[in-house]
């Protein structure tokens, strides 16, 4: 699991940040480069 001074974190919350949030990011990034490769 994470480590190395993160016992702090909200497990939770960086569960909810990578289900959510990650997949968002993705399909932003990927429409990004489709609008510089003119795609």
């Amino acid at each position: 699991m994470i480590s190395h001074h993160y016992e702090g974190l909200d497990h939770e919350i960086i569960y909810n940040i990578c289900k959510n949030k990650i997949p968002e990011l993705k399909l932003t990034i990927e429409l990004i480069l489709k609008q510089l490769n003119g795609v």
